[in-house]
């Protein structure tokens, strides 16, 4: 009887872990099967982009770059971007000064920028190059850049108090910039959740597909996504009444009537937003019950101490981007279920995604935290090796007595 009981239980936890394993390989279906997606729908609106250019005078229809509109097609940006109405200081007299965010993102955004780039010099070294998640960092941490020079210059908006008339050019430009920047951040997030989630189970034929050079492959998608973002989505330009980056240029502002069938809709950015919700609480769901699965067999040991602060890293990372993208999935499907104040909320998540990460290595990546205040040090001049090495005169004879190399 005992032998059959536990040959039950054995059978019941086999099945189990492959319930699992198979689970992971549904992520990874899932994520490449929305990449397909993704590439179909980009070439989709490229042909539309050639078909609409010899056919209509406004582009009404089509998903318009900012290359083809902008740049190429005046007549028809000032159709959906007409600043004449009021002088730019007359615009700016619509916007709100917000003295407080604004102060607030300027100092976040300075002190995340004055983090990052140490942080990711760190990233470069051998040591930890060569883990295939410090890879997957190293790209966040680039996303996250732009995302913090974004946040700066939200903060300098905010301060001014303007609204898209106000620098028309500069808005459009870096409201383009910065929606491509938080679509891409989102599909990096996903790339990092299905990583931790593969790496979890220890599966070599799962996770040989972040192995070797094979991580620069998964490098491409979230390029050719901001690529897509970049020139095939119309601008979200920032506006300091909402204080929020929005596709609509004049909202909150009286008296205007403008045609906003262009960026009433912007189905790239909502899919990604969709995708990223579920595949965000997706990974989380199955991260949870994993560690129920191996707590209840027993295992303590299932991640090795670099594992676990590397997935803990990545679970808080991406948490911000899962609520920030599950407010905003609520404002495009439920748009009278939240109050507008969590536009502020959305805004702020968006600025943590960014800026947050670095916060979160320091406070809880030691290896990193320490290459970063010794590269400051070494730029003031001081060399905590040398101080150590002359201030312990054991560690100093030995230092002398061995042979140099050139």
């Amino acid at each position: 009887m005992l032998d059959k009981f536990e040959l039950q239980s054995g059978m019941k936890n086999q099945s189990t872990e492959l319930f699992y394993v198979v689970a992971s390989i549904v992520l990874v279906f899932l994520f490449i099967m929305f990449i397909a997606f993704l590439l179909t729908f980009c070439f989709q609106v490229i042909a539309t982009q050639i078909l609409c250019r010899q056919r209509c005078e406004r582009c009404e229809g089509c998903e318009v770059s900012i290359m083809e509109f902008f740049i190429f097609h005046r007549n028809e940006y000032e159709y959906y971007y007409n600043c004449s109405k009021y002088t730019s200081e007359e615009w700016t007299a619509f916007g709100e000064k917000q003295t407080t965010i604004g102060a607030y993102s300027l100092v976040l955004s300075l002190v995340a920028f004055l983090l990052y780039v140490p942080c990711m010099k760190v990233m470069r070294e051998k040591k930890l190059w060569q883990l295939n998640c410090y890879k997957l960092m190293f790209l966040n941490g680039i996303v996250d850049l732009i995302g913090v020079v974004g946040s700066f210059i939200s903060g300098f908006l905010s301060l001014k108090g303007v609204v898209f008339c106000s620098y028309p050019t500069f808005l459009y430009i870096t409201g383009t910039v910065v929606v491509s920047q938080y679509a891409t951040q989102q599909v990096v997030a996903v790339l990092l959740a299905i990583n931790r989630c593969l790496e979890f189970w220890q599966k070599p034929a799962l996770t040989g597909l972040f192995e070797g050079k094979r991580i620069y492959l998964w490098w491409m998608i979230p390029t050719v996504h901001f690529l897509c973002m970049l020139f095939y989505t119309v601008a979200c330009p920032f506006n300091s009444i909402v204080n929020m980056w929005m596709f609509d240029p004049y909202i909150g502002i009286p008296g205007i009537e403008a045609d906003n069938s262009l960026y009433k809709d912007v189905p790239l950015l909502n899919y990604t937003n969709l995708f990223a919700f579920l595949t965000l609480n997706g990974s989380y769901i199955f991260l949870i019950g994993s560690v129920m699965y191996k707590t209840s067999q027993g295992s303590k040991v299932f991640l090795n101490k670099v594992q676990k602060q590397i997935t803990i890293q990545a679970l808080l990372i991406c948490l911000t981007i899962t609520v920030c993208s599950s407010i905003y999935v609520c404002f495009e499907y439920f748009p009278t279920f939240l109050n507008p104040a969590f536009l502020t909320v959305d805004f702020l998540l968006w600025q943590w995604g960014c800026c947050g990460a670095v916060l979160i290595y320091m406070a809880m990546n030691r290896t990193l935290r320490q290459g970063v205040i010794h590269f400051y040090l070494r730029l003031c001049r001081y060399d905590p090796a040398v101080a150590s090495t002359s201030s312990n005169p054991y560690v100093a004879s030995i230092s002398a007595a061995m042979p140099r190399t050139a």
